[in-house]
């Protein structure tokens, strides 16, 4: 039900000072290195939802009629029920377009605007796509850019539309360009002939018992997304959804970070992290790309430093090490940019320690613990601002304890991925062991911080179980395990939720609240199915569209009767906002009316400032208090038609004020 819900969202505004992006950059230094991760995080706001385009890419090989799960419905039907489930959760300013793909591509459906017309087509789509021949995955991605080029010239009119790509393929390329590179290649090669600014990404999930190196490579380079293998014996088709819920929540995206060194220090030629690094780096600049920034979702650029022969750390303090030049579309896909220094501290972790904790408190740590303080430095910097006080140097050494364990558990996957070393169970055993020291060492070091514990051995209990998981994969020697290893490594390295109960999040996050509310929808419409289905061949996806559109109808019956209902539903709507009304209304007490019944009030002037959000309502024939909306275009507050109060009233909720704004005054 709550899935179902609606929920208050308020329109941003150019006015809108709050960071749209933080950087915060965790320092640990010692034994000449230095350690940097760069922590960027769009923090949730509130805004209004742009509208989103998606292109579903779906295999239609012969493959795909293989049953798969314990209710031996087969593959094909599986993924169209999910189509099913994402149509029916799109927006009705969002877009859609199918392709199929087999020997070669077809264009099923054209980029659509999913309101209720668009959707009832794109469901008529998938009742009518068909099987055919071998798998041709180049084909299928050159259509669907070429689908959004064409949108973007003739569909997509509103500039602020972000396009994303959703695939789904069971196996390994078998015609057209076959390899890794070609196919990325090509797919930039088209990208960058499109006029738009933003990239578009690539959601790409699989299943089944092949070795994907392709697929995720392909993922890897064209996403910082999971790259996502789906368990049959689970509802994948919920996990499908995804990156559905990661496209709902990003307002930034296209995010390049631009490095430079000083000449005391470079960057490592051997640790330097290839992920997302864009080509043509040197010992002093290295340039990163993240295609999205997910609101409330960190991600980390691991950055590594070595400092030049005959400079010793002590050289270094109070001196810029890094300089960053950071930029990114915000959700109107306007560039903004920012530039950040580093800073390097003053102070060792043993003369901070010593600051601030008791003596007897230090030297319970023990010698070797000691030493280490003694040698090594942790802080952090944000806003060009070095902060090196005990909570600070805390923070920077729980993410450093988190990155090195990370990287543990991925070097001992990546072993196992590649099925050649006899030694994995060994080297398994040998990083067991790392992540014990660093977890005993860490806890002296935080001296006995109970919240840090907690989260550090939390995280760190996950971890000891993506590796275990692959320890068993070499005894298993399944080509199975590689996709499911490959998901599980992208996950962990790009701070991703993943499929099959895997998560590179390192916090709780509201996505997987969203799931299972999807997940109950689809578990429910199962249960019915079964109750009138005599064998399990006719649990096909025809009779499941029909279970899954029911329950859409009686929940959104069950809401529409709810707001009849409880009279109080619409008057949090307006709450704190003020509007300003224009003088050429005939009947301002009406409108009045209806905005303080939906808990909002009038104004006289632009100059409240108690409420979120100030918006000027004008008439269709143009308002005649030109100085107050001049006031508002220069101050960058929404100026919209009064139809927008109706439709906010009809609809229970905010609606997008762009969608009723004046075009000219």
């Amino acid at each position: 039900m709550n899935s179902f819900q609606r929920h208050r969202v308020l329109p941003s505004t150019s006015n809108d000072k709050s960071p749209k992006v933080e950087s915060k950059y965790f320092c640990q230094a010692s034994d000449n290195e230095i350690n940097i991760s760069l922590e960027l995080k769009s923090p949730s706001r509130y805004v209004i939802k742009t509208p989103l385009c998606f292109v579903l890419v779906i295999d239609v090989s012969a493959s795909m009629d293989a049953p798969v799960g314990s209710e031996s419905i087969t593959l094909f039907d599986r993924v169209k029920m999910f189509a099913h489930m994402m149509i029916q959760y799109l927006s009705s300013d969002d877009y859609l377009a199918i392709i199929s793909f087999a020997k070669d591509a077809t264009l099923d459906m054209g980029i659509t605007k999913m309101d209720e017309n668009g959707k009832d087509s794109a469901k008529k789509t998938l009742l009518h796509l068909q099987l055919r021949g071998l798998t041709n995955l180049e084909s299928g991605l050159t259509k669907a850019l070429e689908e959004i080029q064409r949108a973007k010239e003739h569909v997509l009119q509103q500039s602020n539309i972000r396009s994303s790509i959703i695939l789904f393929t069971d196996g390994v390329p078998t015609c057209g360009i076959i390899d890794a590179e070609g196919i990325i290649s090509k797919y930039k090669l088209i990208e960058s002939s499109m006029p738009d600014v933003d990239r578009i990404s690539l959601s790409a999930f699989t299943i089944g018992n092949y070795r994907s190196e392709v697929l995720a490579e392909i993922a890897s380079n064209l996403s910082n997304e999971a790259f996502y293998w789906l368990d049959e014996n689970q509802d994948f088709e919920v996990e499908m959804m995804i990156p559905f819920l990661l496209k709902k929540k990003t307002h930034v995206s296209d995010v390049c970070v631009r490095l430079q060194s000083n000449n005391e220090v470079f960057f490592s030629p051997t640790r330097t992290s290839k992920d997302h690094l864009v080509e043509g780096q040197t010992m002093h600049n290295l340039e990163y790309f993240l295609h999205s920034l997910p609101d409330d979702m960190p991600k980390t650029i691991p950055i590594h430093l070595e400092i030049r022969s005959g400079v010793l750390l002590s050289m270094l303090h109070g001196q810029i090490i890094l300089n960053a030049h950071i930029s990114y579309l915000d959700e109107n896909l306007a560039n903004v940019e920012f530039q950040d220094t580093i800073t390097f501290s003053h102070s060792t972790l043993y003369e901070i320690m010593s600051k601030t904790l008791p003596s007897c408190e230090i030297q319970a740590i023990g010698s070797e613990t000691q030493a280490y303080a003694e040698s090594s430095y942790f802080f952090t910097s944000k806003n060009s601002q070095t902060e090196d006080s005990w909570q600070q140097a805390k923070q920077a050494l729980v993410k450093n304890v988190q990155m090195t364990c990370m990287n543990y558990t991925i070097d001992v996957i990546q072993e196992a991925q590649n099925q050649t070393c006899n030694n994995v169970n060994k080297i398994a055993v040998d990083k067991l062991q790392s992540i014990e020291h660093a977890s005993e060492q860490f806890e002296k070091l935080v001296c006995g911080d109970k919240i840090a514990l907690y989260s550090m051995n939390e995280y760190l209990h996950k971890l000891k179980s993506h590796l275990e998981t692959a320890r068993q994969a070499v005894l298993v020697k399944s080509g199975d395990n590689f996709s499911q290893l490959a998901a599980i490594s992208s996950a962990l390295k790009n701070e991703c939720p993943g499929t099959g109960g895997v998560s590179g999040l390192r916090e709780k996050h509201n996505i997987y609240d969203e799931l299972n509310d999807l997940r109950q929808v689809f578990i429910d419409a199962k249960a019915r199915l079964r109750k009138t289905s005599l064998t399990k061949g006719t649990q096909n996806y025809a009779r499941m569209a029909e279970v899954l559109n029911a329950i859409y109808g009686e929940r959104d019956e069950e809401i529409q009767m709810e707001l009849l209902e409880d009279d109080n539903v619409p008057t949090w709507i307006f709450e704190n906002i003020h509007f300003v009304l224009a003088e050429s209304y005939a009947n301002k007490t009406e409108l009045e009316s209806k905005i303080h019944n939906l808990g909002g009030t009038s104004a006289n002037s632009l100059k409240s400032s108690k409420g979120r959000r100030v918006y000027v309502i004008c008439a269709k024939d143009g308002p005649r208090n030109r100085h107050i909306l001049e006031e508002a275009q220069q101050k960058g507050f929404p100026i919209v038609h009064e139809n927008y109060i109706e439709e906010c009233e009809r609809q229970r909720e905010l609606v997008a004020w762009f969608k009723f704004g004046m075009k000219s005054l």
